[in-house]
This record gives C-alpha cells, sequence and structure tokens, in this order.
C-alpha cells in the first residue's frame, strides 16, 4: 500500500473496521545521547497522528537520557504494556504473547528463548508541545520582521532600524553565502 491514499478494496462482508496509521518503531538502544532524544521530541511535534513504541528489555534499566527527558517533563511514558518478544524472522518487530494461550509451537520457542520487552508509547507532554510551539512562533516572526526599513513616522516618513540594517548589510556581503 505505501504512503499513498487509495485504500485497498476488501469485500465488504470480511471488515467491520479499518484504521489506517503510521508507526514508528524505537528501541532503547537507538536513543544513546540528547541528540537522539532531541530528534524524537521533534518527531513527536512533527507528526502528531502518528504512534510512537519504543521497546525496552524488562530486565534493563531505561537509558539515562530518555529518562533525563521524562524528569524534565519532555516525554512521558504513561502507558506500558509486558510480555513483548522480538519475533523471531524480522528485525525491530516485537509480538505481544500470553503464556497461557500459545497456538503455535514457535510461539513457545520465542517466549522460552528470548528476553521478554515492555512496550512504553512515549507522548510529548503538553508543557514541551506550548514550548516547541512557542518557538516556532518566535522563529518565524524573526524570519518576517528582517528588514531594516521602516514605514512609520519618523524623519519624512521613512527611518531605517540600524541593528536590523547591520544584520541586512552583513548576511549581504558574508562570504560564504551560497
Amino acid at each position: 500500500m505505501g504512503d499513498s491514499d487509495e485504500m485497498p478494496r476488501i469485500p465488504d462482508d470480511l471488515l467491520a473496521h479499518v484504521k489506517r496509521t503510521r508507526f514508528w518503531v524505537l528501541e532503547n538502544g537507538d536513543l544513546v545521547d540528547e541528540q537522539d532524544v532531541s530528534d524524537l521530541v521533534a518527531r513527536l511535534y512533527d507528526y502528531p497522528d502518528d504512534d510512537f513504541y519504543l521497546f525496552k528489555q524488562h530486565d534493563h534499566p531505561t537509558n539515562r537520557p530518555l529518562q533525563s527527558a521524562v524528569d524534565a517533563e519532555v516525554i512521558s511514558l504513561t502507558e506500558w504494556k509486558l510480555n513483548y518478544y522480538p519475533h523471531p524472522k524480522f528485525k525491530r518487530d516485537y509480538v505481544h504473547l500470553d503464556k497461557h494461550r500459545l497456538n503455535w509451537d514457535w510461539e513457545r520457542e520465542v517466549i522460552a528463548n528470548s528476553p521478554m520487552f515492555v512496550r512504553f508509547e512515549p507522548k510529548l507532554t503538553a508543557k514541551a508541545r506550548r514550548a516547541l510551539e512557542h518557538q516556532q512562533l518566535i522563529a518565524t516572526q524573526k524570519h518576517a520582521d528582517r528588514n531594516p526599513v521602516e514605514l512609520k513616522p519618523n524623519f519624512m516618513g521613512l527611518g531605517i532600524d540600524v541593528y536590523k540594517a547591520l544584520d541586512w548589510l552583513r548576511n549581504a556581503f558574508r562570504k560564504d553565502r551560497p
């Protein structure tokens, strides 16, 4: 199906409900430094309708950069589920298995030979979302307000903002300009 907007043709009597969504699979080892967590925060902000899943081995601690973001109330890990195991054939794919309801031999083998993982659903906190929206608004306003010429009541109706003019001149004559 890919990224196209065309829906597949399925007979009406087979399905009663279809939900189309995109999800991101993250592993605890993917977030090794502050830059990785910043990238995750940016993705959480840019794609609010997507589902994000973070898988962490059950008996291992959450890595320090992610825990710092949780402690700073930037990311929340409010929902988490146990009993996820790595799929035996596909990398970065996890299956939810209940030890009391196993249907296939491969499920028994996975539970016996693989560590259990916890699935977290990281979310951007409302506080962090507001801060990012403010940063975006300030950047937009700053970019829009770069013209050094002012048409306000000034000397003969035309004025120059000297600070903006100096920045404009520096950018205009910069040698490393593309």
